[in-house]
């Protein structure tokens, strides 16, 4: 009898996890970041969905969407211990990446977004000097152990850069 109860259980938690909704993702997004990135619209699963990436600004009254994407969860290296995670905008992969036993793999990034509104979520003065153009990152792979300890190349271009601190 207890093994059918712990079954039972096992199989609702597992259907709970399979169904989880998207909005999940807002609510870890938002927690993670102090609630300066959100995750509006989301829609789906955790597992495969879409939804718009967008920054508050300081005082969390306005949203400037930066990327409008669709997510897929990669099972297949389950059995080693990795989680794939993949990212598209427009049918292009911009972010894949992979939890493993021992951290975090940025496999792949190649990422667009509006300087101004990534600045606008952070609460420092020189923030809201009026920063103009797009942040690209772009990196090959890059590995984070859970303490936070990353290794791997990165390149950050900063494109149409302006400010209004300068005239």
């Amino acid at each position: 009898m207890i093994w059918r109860t712990l079954l039972f259980a096992a199989a609702l938690g597992a259907l709970v996890l399979w169904r989880m909704p998207a909005t999940v993702l807002d609510r870890a997004v938002a927690d993670a970041t102090d609630g300066r990135l959100r995750l509006l619209d989301a829609h789906g699963t955790v597992w495969a969905g879409g939804g718009t990436f967008a920054s508050l600004s300081g005082d969390g009254r306005a949203a400037q969407p930066w990327l409008q994407g669709r997510w897929r969860t990669e099972f297949g290296a389950l059995a080693t211990g990795r989680l794939g995670w993949r990212l598209d905008e427009r049918g292009e992969t911009v972010l894949h990446l992979r939890l493993l036993p021992g951290g975090v793999e940025i496999v792949r990034a190649d990422l667009d977004a509006p300087l101004g509104a990534l600045l606008d979520s952070i609460p420092h003065p020189l923030a809201r000097a009026g920063w103009r153009g797009a942040a690209r990152l772009d990196t090959p792979g890059i590995r984070c152990d859970w303490r936070g300890a990353c290794n791997g190349p990165a390149r950050l271009q900063w494109r149409d850069a302006g400010v209004d601190l300068v005239p």
